[in-house]
């Protein structure tokens, strides 16, 4: 049976084809995709596409390769995107940029309230609270009647996930928000839900640099 499926997200993602206006605006990117792509070439951006994951997997990927920023010289890396699921990789050289509302986040921004739904004590804290809560822009559900707020409260209450199961066994937690949470099938669906929003690297993804195809994946991709 299909993961998605059995965690009832078979419409992940489907709410961005739901109204005509959405399905419009879509065909109008793929139609100037290829201009934006020529475009971007010609003014010396670099490109990297990648037929097994999406931007924010390759972002995720380029972000954390830590060893790379010492090798390569790098300083510093904007993510620029208007998807706070990016956020899990802001790291001391790592901030997030968004052209829309023109707001930036970092890591110590991330820690106060600044940060939508926050503060966070780290980027693997909001992670965390946002597989509890869900992403409704995503078609993703949470745990009914928990916000990204609560999920982060009773978090750092109870020590973690495994924290708020045992204190709802042991009767330390009377409250229906962590007695939903610690359902079984709850728990494997959150843990689920986190391994599809990481982005932390795993195994290479074939990829290509401006049509050039390559077997490996990385910063030295981009540079060599």
């Amino acid at each position: 049976m299909d993961s998605m499926m059995f965690y009832g997200i078979w419409n992940y993602k489907d709410n961005r084809k739901s109204t005509p206006k959405k399905i419009a605006v879509t065909d109008s990117w793929r139609r100037q995709q290829p201009l934006a792509i020529a475009l971007l070439l010609h003014m010396g951006v670099i490109q990297m596409r990648a037929v097994d994951a999406a931007a924010d997997d390759l972002a995720g990927r380029l972000c954390m390769d830590q060893d790379a920023f010492a090798d390569y010289g790098i300083e510093r890396i904007t993510m620029v995107s208007g998807d706070t699921d990016w956020w899990q990789a802001i790291s001391e050289r790592v901030d997030w940029f968004t052209p829309i509302t023109d707001k930036t986040m970092s890591l110590d921004l991330l820690r106060t309230d600044a940060a939508k739904d926050g503060p966070f004590e780290s980027p693997d804290e909001y992670l965390l609270a946002k597989s509890v809560a869900g992403d409704s822009s995503d078609n993703i559900p949470g745990v009914p009647g928990v916000g990204i707020a609560t999920a982060v409260k009773l978090l750092r209450l109870h020590g973690g996930l495994a924290g708020i199961r045992r204190a709802v066994e042991s009767g330390q937690a009377k409250d229906k928000k962590s007695a939903a949470i610690s359902l079984p099938t709850e728990m494997s669906r959150m843990l689920w839900i986190r391994k599809l929003f990481s982005k932390k690297p795993k195994i290479a993804i074939a990829h290509s640099l401006n049509s050039r195809c390559g077997g490996s994946f990385g910063i030295h991709s981009l540079l060599n």
